[in-house]
């Protein structure tokens, strides 16, 4: 792991059915990220489950929990899950297949048929590669964590699961009530795969949840209005008259022509609630497909495909099926609850993938101490889930996020802290609730779909970018404070009127370009963004003026590494001086050339 100190990488063996030891065998990944502030092993570890592809793998995580606040006192122990973990298996052919298909759907039907084929062929290609349909279950991914855990000798684990894997972790508490010390639930579900079966009724209570937000917050009013209002008359455009619009593939590439239906609108929707720094984006996609943005929501669609993983998704299903607890009453109930809102017909897709109905899974009855997060913006976990969960955890206490949805307890510092707190004493009562920001929601988001070439870079080299970023403010910083201080030298020397007009200017631009980061820095801030990889869909539309600052900066550029040139061949100052004016001038040349090469204006 490049840039992550302390860390060992390995693998456990377990087999494919436990009820055949001697029969195929897993390849399970493992990253171990041993304590900072403490001897490696001293304390007891703690197991992250999480559905990542690639998890144990992939940066993102990893970078995250590599500084994470629990890693102080404590070994964090990442697993690789059957069927999430690196293997050899793809499904880029399918995902290009359901794709086609999503294109041409003026209606549902057609998009859920292929659904159904794509997933069981996925998870014939996962059965290719050594993973077995039948052996993707709670208890058989139960099973591995325990394996893991013998593999490493330790008596005893603290577990954390995330999203969906929080379901595993209780599992492992169901099943090896005696090696698990403490356990951190965060979007935890309970047994039944409730989600599928409350698809509209979740996605319909984060719309009104926003509602609740617009009652107060005069940008959400203005923006949107109502959420619940605006979507269902969105959809009830899409249903009368589907939208029609293009994605482009590169330059040479023939572009694909889509029909966005309302099933279609709705799937780009249903995530955005649920994730505080997604949220602005949902009256810009709603204003977007009520006014026929072509261009814009072909973008956008494009975002959101190219994050989807086929392999991750059929996984889930394939999981959530064995655990099902509901039949088809239950989701014609849920559909006549919420007539205007669309979702998969989940019954018949397990049917299709040839899972039986599943035997009834009680609730998981435990004294392990738990801390329960469930976000009030989540959909797949809302804080009811955590309840009914609650409700057979004799010891459990939870931890209510007022101002976000899943995952808080990874990124955000009131929740890290909380969190490291309670594996510290697992019986002492929680604090007080998390307000996450404590900032205003903003839902006055501008379209920058430029900066998504910037947020791959970001992902691809986040040292380069970042440490560029930096060195740039840095170098602004040390030439704005030392010119003046160099200018009054050269007063005191009788040097001052030489060059005093480009004294003055290239000081000023100077100023100007700190101004302009600075601005992209508040933006950052005001939408409750720690990374630029995160801000996909551009600043607040307030922040216009910045842009026309960037675009001063830009043009400038050149003109004042000219100016800077001209000083050295007439020797206006003297050498620290020449130095800090070279330096202004590098810094921006370096910025019109991020400004240039991003397209940003």
């Amino acid at each position: 792991m490049a840039g992550i100190k302390d860390v060992r990488c390995g693998h456990v063996e377990v087999p494919v059915h436990r009820a055949r030891a001697s029969g195929p065998t897993l390849r399970l990944q493992v990253v171990i990220l041993e304590a900072v502030a403490a001897p490696a092993g001293a304390a007891t570890p703690v197991f992250v489950l999480s559905s990542q592809p690639a998890m144990a793998g992939g940066a993102a995580i990893v970078r995250q929990l590599a500084s994470h606040p629990v890693r102080r006192d404590r070994d964090i122990v990442l697993i690789d899950q059957r069927g999430f973990g690196l293997n050899r298996a793809s499904c880029q052919a399918e995902k290009a297949q359901l794709f086609q298909v999503f294109a041409d759907s003026i209606s549902a039907a057609p998009f859920e048929d292929a659904l159904r084929g794509i997933v069981r062929r996925c998870l014939a290609r996962l059965s290719d590669v050594g993973i077995d349909r039948r052996a993707l279950t709670y208890p058989a991914m139960a099973a591995d964590v325990e394996a893991v855990r013998r593999a490493l000798r330790v008596p005893h684990i603290h577990l954390w699961g995330l999203g969906f894997s929080a379901r595993t972790a209780l599992e492992v508490m169901r099943a090896y009530p005696d090696r698990v010390s403490a356990v951190v639930l965060d979007a935890v579900q309970p047994p039944g795969a409730l989600w599928m079966r409350d698809w509209r009724r979740n996605f319909h209570r984060a719309l009104a949840r926003v509602d609740t937000i617009c009652k107060t917050e005069r940008s959400c009013a203005k923006a949107l209005g109502s959420a619940t209002g605006a979507v269902t008359d969105a959809s009830a455009g899409l249903v009368h008259q589907p939208f029609p619009f293009t994605i482009a593939h590169g330059p040479d590439a023939e572009p694909t022509r889509f029909v966005l239906n309302a099933l279609g609108f709705q799937f780009l929707l249903h995530y955005l609630p649920q994730n505080r720094r997604l949220l602005p984006v949902l009256p810009l996609v709603v204003r977007s497909v009520s006014e026929r943005r072509a261009e814009t929501i072909g973008q956008m669609v494009s975002l959101s495909w190219a994050s989807t993983s086929m392999l991750r998704l059929s996984t889930v299903y394939s999981i959530a099926c064995a655990d099902r607890g509901f039949d088809a009453a239950d989701l014609a109930a849920d559909h006549d609850a919420h007539p205007t809102l669309f979702a998969i017909d989940h019954i018949a897709l397990c049917e299709a993938l040839g899972v039986p109905a599943p035997k009834a899974r009680p609730p998981v009855v435990s004294d392990r101490p738990t801390l329960l997060v469930n976000g009030a913006f989540s959909n797949g976990s809302p804080p009811r889930y955590g309840a009914l969960v609650a409700e057979t955890l004799s010891r459990s206490q939870t931890l209510p996020l007022a101002d976000d949805g899943d995952g808080a307890t990874v990124s955000r510092p009131c929740a890290q802290a909380r969190v490291r707190a309670f594996f510290q004493n697992p019986t002492a009562p929680a604090d007080a609730p998390c307000s996450i920001d404590r900032q205003p929601f903003v839902f006055d988001v501008a379209w920058m779909p430029q900066i998504l070439s910037l947020a791959r870079d970001l992902e691809a080299q986040p040292r380069l970018v970042l440490g560029g970023a930096v060195g740039l403010a840095v170098l602004l910083v040390l030439s704005a404070v030392g010119w003046p201080l160099q200018a009054l030298a050269e007063r005191r020397a009788g040097r001052f009127d030489r060059g005093r007009t480009a004294r003055f200017v290239i000081g000023g631009y100077a100023a100007l370009a700190l101004v302009a980061m600075a601005g992209v820095a508040a933006g950052l801030y005001r939408t409750g963004t720690e990374t630029p990889s995160l801000l996909l869909f551009g600043l607040p539309a307030g922040y216009g003026p910045v842009g026309l600052l960037w675009t001063a900066v830009a043009v400038a550029a050149v003109p004042i590494a000219a100016l800077v040139g001209l000083a050295w061949r007439r020797r206006w100052y003297r050498l620290t001086g020449r130095l800090i004016a070279t330096g202004v001038a590098f810094a921006g040349l370096a910025l019109a050339a991020v400004a240039f090469g991003y397209g940003f204006f």
